[in-house]
């Protein structure tokens, strides 16, 4: 819309536009329920107006809902998509195409999410200052961070704090498995194809699939002929031998469609536009897909992992609505994933972190006892972390409110340390240690005699408190 009206929508009409591989009638021919819309800005914005120019983007995307109510509907989450598709309507998201267009800000990342961004690619076709993109790995880019720098693992972590997707799609094979380990929530693949079909560097090789696979995260196919046959020609069978290879690699349950319609020059012979989805469906149909893994593939696939990216976010929500929904056993947390020892696991009580208004679950392993285990990381990889666990050890709901707390000090160099708060009154201290490979136990000991209030002015008092450091 940039590129050929200046953002100008009342200069064209999208029923009747015929000059893109995609306008209204060819979405509603080829049975569109959800798009995913690129607020793309070129790599020559970067240092430059960069994050001027993307908000330019999500706000064209924004006005074209408006402008066409009866066939587009904006959507920021799994349960808006379901709702455009009980409307009939096409759901409208919006994703961030490049790292560059935050300007290396936590801030603008932020604000990019709450205008309705869901995703970030971290980089586009150049390096930021925090992540190498994926010409590194052709020569033609020099490697400038090896992979992601400090301040690009932040990004993943607070990326996975508001629920924000990350996209791997243009980044080169080191970021793909840094970002692999570190993410707490699934990824994807906005619009990359297999390596092993054609070996282009924008594809994800193999090793790589099956990471996505245990992190049950998706690899959405390009339809980009350059990545698809490394050639300049290329035909719909073509694109479903992409298909066919990552669900022979890792399995159906990674695969979406990516498309990248009017984001290239050249599509196969057979997927000319929009309209010729339901072709590469009865392609696969002519290969023996499964209906199931079909409709895997064309949207519950993603929307597994829309859902997977939700359930773990700690973004806060003010109206309180649908918390159940954030204590799936799917959840991932930026301080990990809880576990449990042993195997007397009871009924679970939750606690909600002030200001965050997230909740976790916490298990009851006998009698007055609870132990809550949880892996956690160190202040080099999440700066905030004792903000966090003050936060998670202040505030309670339900039976265990009366309880006793440990606190935490500096953590220095990922070392060995633990710290009990001041007896108070007839508090019953405890505490915790977080060992050098990143555990950290924390016995709760219930108590009818002690007020919550007492033990928040208390914790509040004797803990050391630090915040991510982001970019004014």
């Amino acid at each position: 819309m940039r590129k050929l009206f200046n953002n100008q929508l009342n200069t064209v009409d999208l029923y009747k536009l015929d000059t893109t591989h995609t306008n209204i009638p060819k979405i509603k021919e080829g049975h569109l329920s959800a798009q995913f819309w690129a607020a793309y800005v070129p790599c020559e914005t970067q240092y430059k107006d960069a994050v001027r120019q993307t908000l330019e983007q999500i706000d064209v995307i924004h006005r074209m809902c408006h402008q066409y109510p009866e066939v587009f509907k904006f959507a920021a989450s799994s349960e808006d998509i379901m709702q455009a598709f009980s409307e009939n309507k096409t759901a409208s998201l919006i994703g961030v195409e490049g790292g560059h267009s935050i300007d290396s800000s936590l801030g603008t990342l932020r604000t990019m999410y709450q205008l309705g961004a869901r995703y970030l690619t971290l980089t586009h076709s150049c390096n930021t200052p925090w992540a190498d993109n994926w010409l590194v790995d052709t020569g033609s880019d020099p490697v400038q961070h090896d992979g992601l720098s400090d301040f690009g693992k932040q990004v993943i972590q607070e990326m996975n704090r508001i629920g924000m997707m990350i996209d791997l799609a243009h980044v080169p094979v080191t970021v793909m498995k840094q970002v692999l380990e570190i993410s707490e929530a699934p990824v994807i693949f906005s619009h990359s194809s297999a390596y092993s079909i054609c070996k282009h560097k924008r594809n994800v090789p193999d090793d790589v699939l099956m990471e996505v696979k245990r992190k049950e995260g998706i690899v959405m196919v390009n339809f980009y002929n350059d990545y698809v046959t490394c050639q300049a020609v290329a035909n719909i069978s073509d694109v479903a031998d992409h298909f066919d290879h990552i669900k022979k690699v890792a399995d159906a349950s990674i695969i979406g469609f990516g498309g990248d319609y009017d984001g290239v020059t050249r599509v196969p012979e057979g997927l000319e536009d929009v309209s010729k989805y339901p072709d590469l469906v009865a392609e696969l149909l002519r290969r023996k897909w499964t209906d199931d893994e079909i409709r895997d593939a064309l949207g519950r696939n993603l929307i597994r992992v829309f859902k997977g990216v939700e359930a773990g976010t700690w973004m806060a929500d003010e109206r309180g609505a649908d918390e159940t929904r954030r204590h799936s056993q799917q959840t991932r947390r930026t301080l990990g994933i809880l576990e449990h020892a042993g195997d007397s696991l009871s009924h679970v009580h939750y606690i909600t972190l002030r200001g965050q208004g997230s909740t976790l679950p916490m298990y009851n392993v006998g009698g007055d006892i609870v132990t809550w285990w949880v892996k956690v990381f160190d202040t080099g990889r999440y700066p905030g972390l004792n903000h966090v666990v003050r936060g998670c050890l202040s505030i309670f709901h339900g039976p265990m409110v009366e309880s006793s707390f440990s606190t935490m000090g500096d953590i220095i160099d990922n070392k060995s340390t633990s710290m009990t708060m001041t007896t108070f009154n007839s508090i019953q201290t405890t505490k915790y240690t977080l060992r050098s490979r990143g555990q950290m136990a924390i016995q709760l000991f219930k108590r009818e005699d002690v007020k919550l209030d007492k033990v928040n002015k208390v914790l509040c008092r004797n803990i050391h408190t630090s915040g991510t450091k982001d970019k004014a």
